[in-house]
């Protein structure tokens, strides 16, 4: 089985108006946000790779485009303005089907299953780096 070492991330990314590089998740917020720069490898917060929960990208660009179309149209517009899709450098592949937690537990430092599941295309990984190249 070949390992993929490439995959997509979709970020909120404000960093041409604020001084400071400031991508980050748009899902994950609170005690679970992962702030990204490029070139640098990240990981889940430590809290969060304690319970074997890490990063999710999207295996493909055309999956990260259909999860930001449809997160778009769900959010009629609003606060999308600054999604953005870059490719990303991969490390540590979890085979195994990742967890749904409930977000808003994770944003105060709690775990709770949650419902429903994960876009089309979502896979999780160990520590990602992110790549300059748009999607």
């Amino acid at each position: 089985m070949k390992i993929q070492k490439y995959a997509w991330k979709v970020v909120c990314d404000r960093s041409k108006e604020l001084v400071h590089s400031a991508m980050y998740s748009i899902a994950a917020t609170g005690r679970a946000r992962v702030i990204y720069q490029f070139d640098k490898w990240v990981q889940a917060p430590k809290w969060l790779r304690e319970k074997g929960c890490h990063l999710f990208v999207f295996r493909t660009r055309e999956a990260a485009r259909n999860f930001l179309h449809e997160r778009r149209i769900s959010q009629k517009e609003e606060n999308t303005f600054y999604d953005a899709i870059y490719k990303c450098e991969i490390s540590g592949v979890v085979l195994e089907s990742p967890t749904f937690y409930d977000l808003s537990f994770l944003a105060v430092g709690q775990t709770c299953y949650g419902s429903g599941g994960f876009p089309y295309g979502t896979m999780e990984v160990k520590k990602l780096k992110l790549l300059s190249i748009r999607g």
